[in-house]
């Protein structure tokens, strides 16, 4: 007859470690491009992220429909095109990892880092990819949700800091307007 506190060391003994008990390549679909734009989606996952606990600080909704909306996007400009840009999208779940942090604030526990990494492994990859292909320059769009207005798209560039060299070759057009970025897939 087995005592529980036995059985329990046992099932423990046996059970995945939490760094283990996933895969982190697996939290990241990842797919290159043929033209110089990446598509990021750090928190439209929901999947389990091993077996650490869910993060006490910051946001941990998820932004639901980003992933969708960035593979239409890329649907859509290949279909315009013939040229697809390039997608990294994070598939675990904000609970656990925000991977739109820097590393000191993206987690609580160290087991989320082979995810963190996975992810931002592949970004890195591409940028240097698109760099190489296309130096004349290329955007890098990071895909979030909001649930103020469904309806609405909005457009972050933090007061212009990450759009600055953007705006120095392009000017404020290529933010606002019909032509913008904005502009022409809101149009299509």
């Amino acid at each position: 007859m087995f005592r529980w506190p036995a059985l329990a060391l046992i099932l423990f003994t046996l059970a995945p470690t939490a760094t283990s008990a996933y895969d982190a390549s697996g939290m990241v679909v990842a797919s290159k491009g043929t033209m110089p734009l990446i598509l990021t989606v750090p928190h439209d996952g929901g999947e389990f992220l091993g077996l650490m606990p869910v993060r006490k600080k910051g946001a941990i909704a998820r932004d639901a429909g980003t992933r969708e909306l960035a593979e239409r996007t890329a649907s859509i400009l290949e279909a315009k095109t013939g040229k697809r840009p390039y997608l990294v999208i994070a598939l675990f779940s904000r609970k656990y990892l925000d991977a739109n942090r820097a590393q000191s604030e993206a987690m609580e526990s160290d087991d989320a880092l082979p995810a963190y990494k996975a992810y931002h492994d592949h970004i890195a990859a591409y940028v240097a990819e698109v760099k190489e292909k296309f130096p004349a320059g290329s955007v890098l769009l990071d895909v979030h949700g909001q649930s103020d207005d469904p309806n609405t798209t909005f457009r972050g560039t933090r007061s212009g800091l990450t759009a600055k060299r953007l705006l120095s070759r392009a000017g404020q057009s290529c933010l606002q307007g019909d032509q913008s970025i904005a502009g022409v897939l809101a149009a299509t």
